[in-house]
């Protein structure tokens, strides 16, 4: 059976008024693009052996699928491109989607040219289909990065921006009324609070920044992740306490030791607290729990909070990566702390994963790093 493009009226006989000389059929062959011979309203006649290489199906059978082996989003569009052979068009451009013999759809760019007959309707076209796969994936890529850093540059905006408000109202009640001890105190907490909150923000940048030059350092020393768990919970506990949250620990009684820089230890560990105590209602509960096997620690701080889309969860480590605002994620941040937690974790020789079952269903962060139990050295 003769296969013609879709949204054609039917199949052209090959030798209806247009002779390919065989003569041809090596060069096209020898052609490093897909080359294939159409009719003036677009059937094809002809296809080269770049065609069967690509795709895995020989010429028979491509005859009678071709059409399955295009987009079906795609097909139509294919069609029009050739237009009314009557309209004299000389050249056609359009891009599809091809599947190729591994069941990929692959992107190409098919460009067509005239060869012109004796009057308007008869001729024949000569097209080529590059593969332009790489480049539109690359440019999707780069296409999502931006949407991705402009929403983060949006909220680091809006981020900056929320301390000043109570800023300015502690400095209003320190103007008018400064022999007031009770209101000078209060002032100068709310003070003390934002700047906290500020510098906190800017730190993270210059870690991020330092990460992505490649300049970030570790001092490395045999590290008691015990301790490190600690201390994380001391930088955390104000916020896990504010919220009138559950801590629960689940730890070894030995060590549990790595070469490991301990205050970036101590940053993943209270990032991932801060990020559970942020997410978690209040009264919530928060679990850490740590283990040692096989010569790796694994420790895992798990939430009952709102949980994670399951859209977000292969790129919730991402720089940039940020879920949707909603009522529940009032206090969600910039999403950099769990960037910096990745690439940590992964200078440490370590992993880090996030599961969760969906929204409502709460989320665990867990981080395995090369060690095991020791003694004190």
């Amino acid at each position: 059976m003769d296969m013609y493009l879709p949204g054609t009226n039917g199949p052209v006989e090959p030798d209806a008024g247009f002779d390919v000389d065989p003569d041809v059929s090596p060069i096209l062959d020898s052609m490093p693009q897909l080359v294939s011979l159409h009719a003036m309203a677009g059937e094809i006649l002809r296809f080269n052996q770049k065609w069967e290489e690509l795709t895995g199906l020989p010429a028979h059978a491509l005859k009678a699928g071709w059409r399955g082996r295009v987009h079906p989003a795609d097909r139509d569009g294919l069609s029009a491109a050739f237009g009314n052979p009557a309209q004299g068009r000389q050249a056609v451009e359009c891009r599809y989607r091809l599947r190729d013999r591994d069941g990929q759809w692959r992107w190409m760019l098919f460009r067509a040219t005239r060869v012109a007959g004796a009057d308007a309707a008869a001729g024949r076209w000569i097209g080529t289909s590059t593969d332009i796969h790489e480049q539109v994936t690359m440019q999707e890529k780069l296409h999502e990065a931006n949407l991705r850093k402009d929403e983060f540059m949006a909220l680091l905006a809006h981020e900056l921006r929320n301390p000043m408000a109570p800023i300015a109202t502690a400095a209003h009640m320190l103007k008018f009324d400064p022999g007031n001890r009770e209101r000078v105190t209060q002032a100068a907490g709310i003070i003390s609070r934002q700047v906290t909150h500020m510098r906190e923000l800017v730190d993270d940048l210059l870690d991020l920044s330092r990460v992505a030059r490649g300049v970030i350092s570790l001092e490395m020393e045999r590290v008691d992740l015990l301790a490190v768990v600690a201390s994380a919970i001391e930088q955390s506990k104000p916020l896990i306490d504010a919220k009138d949250q559950q801590l629960v620990l689940d730890m070894p009684r030995d060590p549990a030791r790595v070469e490991g820089d301990r205050s970036r230890l101590i940053q993943v560990v209270a990032n991932l607290l801060n990020n559970a105590a942020k997410y978690t209602h209040e009264g919530g509960r928060i679990v850490v729990r740590m283990a040692v096997h096989a010569g790796r620690v694994r420790l895992a701080v798990e939430d009952n909070g709102i949980g994670i889309d399951p859209s977000l969860l292969p790129k919730i480590f991402k720089l940039f990566a940020q879920a949707a605002p909603t009522p529940e994620r009032t206090q969600g941040g910039l999403g950099m702390g769990l960037a910096l937690v990745r690439s940590i974790v992964a200078m440490h020789g370590g992993q880090v994963e996030a599961r969760s079952e969906g929204r409502g269903k709460g989320s665990a962060f867990i981080v395995i790093l090369p060690g095991g139990p020791g003694r004190p050295s």
